[in-house]
């Protein structure tokens, strides 16, 4: 589920599945025990498709369901919506169904069952093994709202055969009395039905949030970047047309990213840029033999400058377009990616404003740039700060594809056994399981298929579960979505090091920090195991040395057997005499390397320098397992 914060929703009304109200008074009984059970209260999604179908039944419109009219009244698209393109009442429907069949597997004895067919939206009931019937509408009888109080909650529990026995029907009345009874019950249901409704528009519109506005509001939480033309200064007029071509080029290439609100800029005028945050410029300096751009972030309203640089590629056979396209590339991907320069401005500004009395729950991107900074520091402490962000949340995250995505990382590095952190040191409420983040994994997938960041997530869930060449698939795809972002490039390396295909794990990383701006620490890891794998002095050191300073006995180790490789014997002495003694020096290390080459060269430069490191009892590599006799790991 996409969600990350439980909101009440009842249903106003009742539900009436024939014209019986013996039915009625099974499927209210049959709602109301899956609204109450442990798998729709931890499913804030499923509880309001549950409600929305049934609330369509009691206004006598079940015939009307589709996937049109759920997706336009429940989830706020609009007229626009393409269920070709976005499959979210699909997915929606698929999880409701599974949600049912798992309360009734869980539930086996109850006599009486709802299930939602395939390919219909209307619920179906079946009572004591009999076949489920479409829901029908009773028009003339008033119903009891499914939500049970006291007053109104059945004597018996809920599994008790006895409590699920039909009502015999009461004896039959004279003609005249039951055509007055017949006056009264119209009169009733009138002004029953006058009540509902009164009741079911201000639900609506008072306390129910409208899909649309919390989408469009959690939006406007990210920043605004402002692209002004590119002036032309090669001194060939002709030229202005392709700089205006690379204007749009980079605007396309932020988009990908959802990270940012883009704006393109008719002129480069401050009137323009008027409610933007940053403001991109740049010159096409050259166009001959090489494409020379230089470009220019600021912030919009105090004209600080964050980059100032000049990129050159030469064409060397290559056409300027394709040479102007990498350079878009470059630029979207180090200002607007996970950790670019607008990420960490932004947590700047936040870090400043810390006191102010702008408190909005719907900022997800604040959420987004605090996930950021627990990736670059890797501190529990930040992670913390970033779970607690989006547990505040007041609005769904199954309209941002960044905001979602975020949210599974932090479920992912949650997980106990993953061993990526120190789980004993968060509250219990925040830790995952393997199972729940491989689900939610495959759910940001569904929803948004274009979305490189929903297959980066996915690609790191499977390589923490072991699924190498799944998880290298996932990550290639991500690239394949958006080859703007340096993060597609380091998952990817992370997988080839699993799967010890370190020449590919080395261009990967590589690749990964030449389109950073500012590359995080953790895209050097897999360059400095290449680099001890293949024995490059060069390479480790290079590694090492943007590693060097991180917290943590994880990059200790790795950094003592860098200085080692290397013959670095000031290093080695002083890391030896900071570093605690360790039964597993490796222990942490594993989760990110796995591969048996890569783990077999850290222990060996490890012992090199009189670091014990034990035999591990299985290896997380199908490869080292089955090359060793050993068994794969436990998961």
């Amino acid at each position: 589920m996409l969600h990350c914060c439980e909101m009440k929703i009842g249903i106003t009304g009742a539900i009436a599945m024939s014209e019986t109200g013996h039915t009625h008074d099974l499927l209210k009984r049959e709602v109301g025990a899956l609204l109450e059970s442990a798998q729709f209260a931890r499913s804030k999604v499923n509880r309001a498709l549950l409600s929305f179908l049934a609330e369509r039944i009691v206004e006598g419109r079940a015939e009307q369901i589709n996937e049109y009219v759920v997706a336009h009244d429940l989830l706020g698209r609009g007229d626009d919506f393409d269920p070709a393109i976005d499959p979210i009442v699909r997915v929606r429907m698929r999880r409701l169904r599974e949600a049912i069949t798992t309360f009734y597997d869980d539930n086996p004895r109850r006599l009486t069952q709802i299930s939602l067919p395939r390919g219909s939206y209307v619920l179906a009931l079946k009572s004591d093994g009999e076949t489920p019937q479409a829901t029908v509408l009773s028009a003339t009888e008033p119903e009891r709202p499914l939500d049970h109080t006291a007053e109104d909650a059945p004597d018996h529990s809920p599994d008790d055969p006895q409590a699920q026995a039909p009502v015999p029907p009461a004896p039959a009345a004279p003609r005249s009395a039951r055509w007055g009874a017949m006056r009264a019950v119209s009169v009733l249901v009138l002004l029953v039905a006058v009540g509902i409704g009164v009741f079911w528009v201000w639900q609506r519109v008072y306390l129910r949030p409208d899909p649309v506005d919390s989408a469009r509001i959690a939006f406007e939480s990210y920043p605004v970047i402002a692209i002004a033309p590119f002036s032309n200064l090669t001194g060939n007029p002709a030229n202005t047309a392709v700089a205006k071509a690379f204007q749009r080029q980079i605007a396309g290439d932020f988009q990908r990213f959802g990270r940012a609100r883009i704006w393109v800029l008719s002129a480069d005028e401050y009137s323009e840029m008027e409610g933007s945050d940053f403001v991109l410029r740049g010159n096409i300096l050259d166009l001959k033999g090489s494409v020379d751009v230089a470009v220019e972030l600021s912030d919009s309203k105090t004209r600080r400058s964050y980059v100032d640089t000049r990129i050159t590629r030469h064409l060397e056979g290559r056409s300027v377009s394709d040479a102007l396209h990498e350079i878009s590339l470059q630029i979207s991907g180090g200002l607007g990616a996970q950790g670019g320069v607008i990420s960490r401005v932004s947590l700047e500004h936040m870090d400043q404003n810390l006191n102010s009395d702008n408190d909005d729950q719907l900022d997800i991107y604040r959420c987004v740039t605090l996930t950021d900074r627990f990736l670059i520091s890797y501190s529990i402490e930040q992670l913390k700060k970033a779970y607690q962000c989006f547990e505040e949340l007041t609005v769904e995250l199954e309209t941002d594809p960044a905001g979602a995505a975020s949210w599974g990382t932090l479920l992912l590095h949650a997980v106990p056994e993953f061993a990526y952190m120190d789980t004993d040191q968060l509250p219990e409420r925040m830790r995952s399981t393997s199972e729940d983040v491989t689900a939610y994994a495959n759910d940001v997938a569904d929803l948004f298929p274009n979305s490189d960041m929903a297959f980066i997530l996915f690609s790191a869930v499977n390589n923490a579960k072991g699924n190498v060449d799944l998880a290298i698939q996932n990550a290639q795809h991500a690239v394949a979505l958006n080859p703007a972002n340096p993060t597609s490039y380091a998952v990817l390396a992370y997988s080839y090091m699993a799967a010890d295909l370190y020449q590919e794990a080395r261009a990967a990383a590589q690749t990964a920090i030449h389109m950073s701006f500012e590359p995080a620490p953790y895209m050097y890891l897999p360059l400095l195991v290449a680099g001890l794998v293949q024995e490059n002095a060069r390479l480790v050191d290079e590694a090492r040395q943007n590693m060097a300073g991180k917290d943590g006995r994880t990059y200790d180790f790795l950094l003592l057997a860098a200085a080692a490789m290397i013959g670095d014997q000031a290093t080695v002495d002083a890391l030896l005499a900071q570093i605690e003694p360790s039964d597993d020096p490796l222990a942490l290390v594993r989760p990110f390397v796995q591969g048996q080459i890569g783990l077999g060269v850290l222990e060996r430069y490890l012992e090199s320098v009189g670091v014990n490191v034990p035999d591990a009892p299985c290896l997380d590599s199908v490869s080292g397992n089955v090359s060793r006799g050993l068994e794969g790991c436990p998961r």
